[in-house]
């Protein structure tokens, strides 16, 4: 992997894990917004990153996707959001043709469901 490519990565988990925070902690009923994520749940983020970029790029998304001005910082935030079906996701940024394709691979890759473990961390099932 070149130092691009770590960095593509790197800036997607990131934002993933950011839009989990943002959609799955501090309300009623969820973890509170400090608790950390388990070593697994890390590691299952950044596979589940991996894998949506690995698509993405086979089918040469990817590269229309930054083509088309987006950030990857925008691209790990809607993965999250789209695959958990939130109200906005890559359906709703305007791009049409792309943004069915990519929400199509992100409903694709299923849901994932956060809950506290017995250690006081988020954990993440599918």
């Amino acid at each position: 992997m070149n130092h691009d490519h770590k960095r593509m990565l790197d800036a997607v988990v990131a934002a993933y894990i950011e839009a989990i925070y943002f959609t799955d902690t501090g309300g009623e009923d969820q973890p509170p917004k400090d608790m950390p994520l388990t070593l697994g749940s890390y590691l299952q983020c950044a596979a589940d990153c991996a894998t949506f970029m690995i698509s993405c790029d086979t089918q040469g998304l990817l590269c229309d996707y930054i083509n088309a001005g987006r950030t990857m910082e925008s691209f790990g935030h809607d993965f999250w959001l789209t695959r958990q079906g939130h109200g906005a996701g890559f359906w709703d940024r305007g791009m049409g043709d792309l943004g069915n394709k990519l929400t199509a691979l992100a409903k694709d890759a299923g849901e994932v469901y956060t809950y506290v473990g017995d250690d006081n961390t988020i954990c993440l099932n599918n």
